[in-house]
């Protein structure tokens, strides 16, 4: 690969410029400062190539801090060029790369996207998981062709480079650059005829046209209700207090929730012994671990960790933005379904440990009693006379997880009606009916 310097940009460029009128496609890989290109990081330089073996390789360098950098005027130049020259972009995990070059005024929108990763999802085994580049190259050209990663990555850290790219000079970070450009044009090439052998252009068609739509979803984002987010986050503290008083109140003593170690010390004192061993034998005290012990200790930790996840995680890193950013995959699954990471939208409960209390409307009233009448018919005996009307109504509705709107006392079931302290508590499983 050519590490472009000022002497010899009009050169290369040119070079660019003709390889295209050739084949206006483009396989790009950008390296930058970060991974946010919605905010304040930017890419330091642009790697450019072609599918074809003969392919032009280039590394324009714009923002590191030591070498030698083009001037900013040679980024508009260089995206100039792009927008009016390719018709077709290459990458692996495309969509990243696209957003960084935007930000510098790239418009690829009207350009067809194919996703390198995509096409790695169509033809391996559902088995296979880590799709990145390193592992399916690994995967199929063997080891040597994936040490450049290892070995760039390893003196990346030794120079503490490894978060910030544009700290590592031109000249080591282009090399790297270069080599992920010519692999991702490599398992393009030897993944399309996979696609063609087995008969999935079309599907693959599809999956591009997909890309391109998610692109613009991400790109657009979701709007965040900032006063919705603080009302729940005032919410969800105040649960997260409430559940560790309880903790402290059956503890004894004050103690720190989030440390296994400490929850471990707990535990011992109950005479609890974890199900779950860590990898070097010891007690785990993991949501694996937590879900299969049969105490209130294990449910009101489990409660405070996820209500502690729920905030940390969806609340407080949105509740001062107006527009958040996801990534959506049409990749991530085996099933084909759409997921989304960072953050994965798909994990957002709509009513956070239904924090908003709410008693039975009318069908969940008539429920309840067929449900009831059914379960007591069963057993030879006739319902309860007085499951009234007026007692229904002091009666909630939860389900997953939960707490009873009048004790608070946590609930661990799909659907359930909570009755008042002096009736029975009715649970019904939907996989025995």
């Amino acid at each position: 690969m050519t590490v472009v310097t000022n002497s010899v940009f009009t050169q290369e460029i040119n070079k660019l410029e003709s390889a295209l009128e050739v084949e206006p496609t483009l396989v790009v890989d950008v390296e930058t400062n970060g991974l946010d290109p919605f905010g304040v990081n930017q890419i330091c330089g642009v790697g450019v190539g072609q599918t074809s073996e003969s392919g032009l390789y280039q590394y324009y360098p714009f923002r590191h801090h030591l070498g030698e950098n083009l001037p900013l005027d040679n980024l508009v130049s260089l995206i100039d060029l792009l927008n009016h020259s390719v018709k077709q972009y290459i990458g692996y995990n495309l969509k990243f790369d696209l957003h960084f070059l935007e930000k510098d005024g790239l418009i690829p929108i009207d350009k067809k996207l194919i996703d390198v990763i995509v096409m790695v999802r169509l033809v391996e085994h559902s088995d296979i998981k880590d799709l990145g580049l390193t592992p399916t190259a690994k995967r199929n050209y063997g080891d040597s062709a994936v040490q450049y990663d290892i070995d760039t990555k390893k003196q990346l850290r030794s120079n503490k480079w490894n978060k910030d790219f544009s700290m590592a000079p031109p000249s080591f970070l282009g090399e790297y650059c270069k080599k992920d450009v010519a692999l991702t044009a490599r398992i393009y090439n030897d993944y399309l005829r996979k696609i063609k052998k087995t008969d999935q252009m079309n599907v693959f068609e599809f999956e591009n046209d997909l890309t391109s739509v998610l692109y613009t979803m991400e790109r657009r984002g979701v709007a965040i209700d900032r006063d919705y987010a603080r009302q729940s986050e005032a919410l969800i503290l105040e649960r997260q207090n409430e559940v560790r008083e309880e903790v402290y109140k059956l503890a004894g003593r004050e103690f720190n929730i989030s440390s296994p170690v400490q929850i471990g010390e707990i535990f011992t004192e109950f005479g609890i012994e974890s199900p779950v061993k860590t990898p070097k034998g010891q007690d785990s005290w993991s949501e694996a671990a937590l879900v299969n012990i049969n105490h209130r200790m294990a449910g009101l930790v489990r409660q405070y960790r996820t209500l502690d996840k729920l905030r940390s995680t969806y609340i407080e890193p949105y509740k001062d933005i107006q527009v958040m950013h996801t990534s959506f995959c049409n990749w991530g699954t085996a099933t084909g379904r759409l997921s989304s990471r960072e953050p994965n939208l798909q994990n957002i409960p709509r009513n956070h440990f239904k924090l908003q209390e709410r008693t039975l409307n009318a069908d969940e009233k008539a429920e309840v009693l067929g449900k009831i009448a059914a379960t007591v018919s069963a057993k030879g005996v006739t319902l309860n006379a007085d499951l009234s009307d007026d007692v229904l109504n002091t009666w909630s509705f939860v389900g997953d997880e939960s707490f009873n709107s009048q004790d608070k006392s946590q609930i661990s079931i799909r659907r359930l009606f909570i009755p008042r302290p002096k009736y029975s508590l009715v649970g019904f499983d939907y996989s025995q009916m």
